[in-house]
């Protein structure tokens, strides 16, 4: 009976590099120690290219962000809720595939 009512949503927030862990971002904690010294300079420049790849429709299907699991979002970081379905409506029209 769940199964056939529930509802998938997308919902689009603010957070900090801090709030991540590190496992998505680096290879190892010690990498990601060193890049919070030199003020996370290595995953700017990966966000950049992985921002350019989206561009040129070249983005990976399996780019995932992994909250540290003692982080809450607060309500006044939520920017928006869409549903599932939107979401995907909305991607495809701006890939020119709807």
């Amino acid at each position: 009976m769940w199964k056939g009512d529930r509802k998938s949503y997308i919902i689009k927030y603010k957070a900090g590099l801090k709030d991540f862990a590190y496992f998505m971002l680096y290879r190892n904690e010690m990498d990601c120690e060193a890049d919070i010294i030199n003020n996370y300079e290595h995953i700017k420049k990966q966000l950049i290219l992985l921002t350019i790849q989206g561009m040129e429709g070249e983005l990976p299907d399996d780019v995932f962000a992994y909250m540290k699991s003692e982080i809450s979002i607060s309500p006044d970081n939520i920017l928006e809720i869409v549903s599932a379905e939107e979401w995907k409506i909305n991607v495809l029209k701006y890939f020119g595939k709807a």
